[in-house]
């Protein structure tokens, strides 16, 4: 039976819209009537995506970084009023689009206010539990409270002892019994590759990939010219930034503003080392790809820094603080590392079509 189906990702940069990419193909595929929504990057995101569905607006829950990583923590608990508050009105616009749109379902990543009880309501998280200093029994005892009012929970990795988010996603939580997705990547086989226009290097170019939220990500960028400026390698730094399609090349430095799916995609297979933040979706990317890369986990942002740790028992990544961070090793040690069979493992996302015929 066709349904209608709204999706809507989190705007935490792109990373929660992309990886709902592979759920609204199959979606799509299936003939279901598919509805979008979210607010900021991931709305643009999702509109260049989808040109011809529907895209709303939600309430944003004004998400920003503090200037120094040791502020993370304390800088989040600042807009903990801000982000209730978006979460509440979200369920109320939620409300109103049921009977207008004629809702049968609704998938969430990780907005905590996209349920009802009078449609399915599945939500997709990494982080069924949160790690958070000092606070975290009792944000962990919220998370489970919000993660109750949804049918489904939805965990994009695999349920395996080989997985990607390690306690993350494979926490036990009184209540909650997640359905493992396998790894969700917009980088799947179905997305053909695009060579940037007038691109200037060939294969063998040093790839970095900027992400996040400011000023984070604009002090990772400048932390990374300043090394790159002297490194004998051709480099192309990606920014990231949908409003900014400017190219600069300045010397062995070349910079794009933007890089659409198609064009990251052919950026990452000839990419001879990626140095990345370790966002999960990212991961993902890089695990569909089969490719390694230099992770550096954001500084003071405890979702990073574990998975920079975690990962770091299993000789897949090379990871890397960014206060440590010397590129010219770190390249060396990527270059050493040779490709391994779990990232075979991951890249099983046969148990997403099971879910989508379930909805």
């Amino acid at each position: 039976m066709k349904k209608n189906v709204l999706v809507a990702p989190l705007n935490w940069g792109i990373g929660h819209a992309s990886r709902c990419v592979p759920i609204i193909d199959a979606l799509l595929a299936e003939g279901h009537h598919v509805f979008l929504a979210s607010d900021g990057d991931a709305k643009k995101f999702l509109e260049s995506q989808y040109p011809d569905l529907s895209v709303r607006d939600l309430p944003s829950y004004q998400i920003t970084y503090p200037k120094a990583g040791f502020m993370f923590l304390w800088h989040m608990i600042r807009l903990v009023p801000k982000i209730l508050k978006a979460i509440k009105k979200e369920n109320k616009v939620l409300a109103n689009w049921i009977p207008e749109l004629q809702l049968d379902v609704v998938i969430s990543d990780n907005r905590y206010g996209m349920y009802s009880r009078k449609i399915k309501s599945i939500i997709l998280t990494h982080q069924v539990r949160v790690i958070v200093p000092f606070f975290e029994a009792f944000v962990c005892s919220r998370v489970r409270q919000m993660l109750s009012n949804f049918d489904d929970v939805w965990v994009p990795d695999n349920g395996g002892l080989i997985n990607l988010s390690g306690k993350l996603g494979h926490s036990e939580v009184k209540g909650i019994t997640p359905k493992y997705t396998g790894i969700l990547s917009r980088m799947g086989a179905s997305l053909s590759e695009q060579k940037p226009k007038n691109f200037p290097f060939q294969a063998g170019f040093v790839l970095a990939v900027l992400s996040g939220p400011e000023p984070m990500r604009s002090y990772f960028e400048r932390d990374l010219v300043k090394q790159f400026s002297s490194l004998n390698r051709d480099v192309v730094m990606v920014g990231g930034k949908l409003e900014n399609q400017v190219t600069v090349k300045n010397g062995n430095i070349y910079s794009m503003g933007f890089a659409n799916s198609a064009q990251l995609k052919w950026l990452m297979q000839h990419s001879h080392g990626i140095i990345c933040r370790s966002g999960y979706s990212t991961l993902m990317d890089l695990v569909t790809l089969r490719k390694t890369a230099i992770i550096v986990p954001t500084p003071g942002q405890t979702e990073q820094e574990y998975l920079g740790m975690y990962l770091k028992q299993h000789p897949v990544f090379v990871v890397r603080s960014q206060k440590n961070l010397k590129v010219a090793e770190a390249l060396v040690s990527l270059e050493k590392l040779t490709r391994n069979s779990k990232l075979d493992v991951l890249k099983n996302t046969q148990v997403l079509g099971q879910l989508i015929g379930e909805i």
